[in-house]
């Protein structure tokens, strides 16, 4: 998680507003979300569903236990029932579950699912990674900045906790996973399983269809497909417009993007793409002015020597470029993790940043504005929208708008 981010906002001169009576009710949009436009009979050719593999499940009774340690701050750890207890000695505790098998490589993990129970704490944290080389700490510190975690509900119940990484951790470099299961000392602890959850296996329970995913650290509303399927949208074209998206793979291989429109009985490609590397965007722009004002059908379509192999269509959207009467224009500026003791225009000493302290002169400096979160993520729409948290709903890493 990020540091606390305060927000400097200035009020600027816009330039160029266009000034005139507000668009007629019936005006075509600017903008059409392919992602909205889905509907599962617009997906041709279906592929089957695919196998889901196997889960990689830790679990601590019967022939497939696995192996444990305590580390600093665990004491009387033992399976009873089938669970894994024990208790805390200190702020920081530390437990070692070693992985009973490789996972298959090429995959990376997706989530945490932990069925435990805590009788003190706030917080959990968790470290996968791969075998100690010789010499290095077994368990590393200070636990407190392991890469992942999350908050705990104290009490007598067990619950099950999901937890998604932060950052991508690929499944040929895990051996072991180390658990802080709370940050207090004196609390009792019972974990009853720990699923590793990997892309490949929930891809594989996701229809065709909206979702929302993530390759390398960047998200985007996306269209999952799997070869040989197209998906089909029926558009009337905007003037000025053009087909924007990114194309992305999770697996090793090579998978063709092909993107068709039908006016008429026509069919022409726009573009074809093929991609061999995961885990990575491919931005695409398609020029449309060719078909401003017709009504078309776009077709997206994936290929491959692998049927099922997946493909994302990211946030594929018809955009109007053209002017729009009775539409003003506003330019924020937002700069981020930048502190408002350390500039000028809010009384540092030194002169930081003269271009933000002449437009505060020439404009209006707010000296009471509080940012609705410490971190981007959640303050952003809030300073968007208007709206509180609560009431956009985007709290934790995973959620959006």
């Amino acid at each position: 998680m990020t540091i606390a981010r305060p927000l400097l906002l200035i009020s600027l001169s816009l330039l160029g507003l266009a000034c005139g009576e507000a668009p007629p009710a019936a005006e075509a949009p600017s903008a059409i979300r392919l992602v909205a436009a889905f509907a599962p009979e617009r997906v041709e050719q279906r592929s089957p569903a695919p196998a889901i593999p196997a889960r990689t499940e830790l679990r601590f009774a019967g022939a497939e236990a696995v192996k444990f340690e305590a580390g600093p701050g665990v004491a009387e750890l033992a399976v009873r029932d089938g669970r894994l207890t024990g208790r805390t000695t200190s702020a920081q505790p530390a437990l070692r579950l070693l992985l009973p098998a490789s996972p298959a490589p090429g995959d990376f993990v997706y989530a945490l699912e932990l069925r435990m129970r805590v009788s003190a704490g706030q917080n959990l944290a968790i470290n996968l990674r791969p075998a100690p080389r010789d010499g290095e700490e077994v368990f590393p510190q200070p636990i407190l900045l392991w890469p992942i975690g999350g908050p705990v509900v104290p009490g007598a119940e067990l619950r099950t906790y999901t937890i998604e990484p932060q950052v991508p951790v690929a499944s040929d470099q895990l051996h072991e996973l180390l658990f802080s299961p709370c940050d207090a000392a004196g609390a009792s602890f019972e974990i009853e399983f720990v699923r590793i959850v990997f892309a490949k296996e929930r891809l594989a329970s996701v229809p065709s269809g909206p979702g929302w995913h993530g390759l390398s650290e960047i998200y985007r509303e996306t269209l999952v497909a799997r070869a040989p399927e197209t998906l089909r949208f029926p558009v009337v074209v905007p003037p000025a417009a053009t087909l924007d998206l990114a194309l992305g793979m999770i697996e090793d291989g090579a998978l063709r993007f092909r993107i068709s429109a039908r006016a008429g009985e026509s069919e022409t490609l726009l573009a074809e793409r093929t991609l061999t590397q995961p885990q990575r965007w491919e931005p695409l722009r398609i020029d449309l002015t060719g078909y401003a004002g017709q009504s078309i059908e776009l077709a997206l379509a994936l290929e491959s020597e692998r049927a099922g192999a997946i493909g994302f269509w990211g946030a594929p959207v018809v955009r109007s470029t053209a002017p729009r009467a009775g539409v003003q224009n506003v330019i924020v500026i937002l700069a981020d993790t930048l502190r408002r003791d350390h500039l000028d225009p809010y009384g540092h000493a030194r002169e930081t940043a003269p271009t933000l302290a002449r437009l505060a002169r020439e404009g209006t400096l707010f000296r009471d504005a509080i940012a609705q979160a410490s971190w981007t993520k959640v303050s952003v729409p809030s300073l968007m929208l208007s709206l509180y948290p609560s009431s956009h709903g985007v709290r934790n890493f995973a959620d959006r708008l």
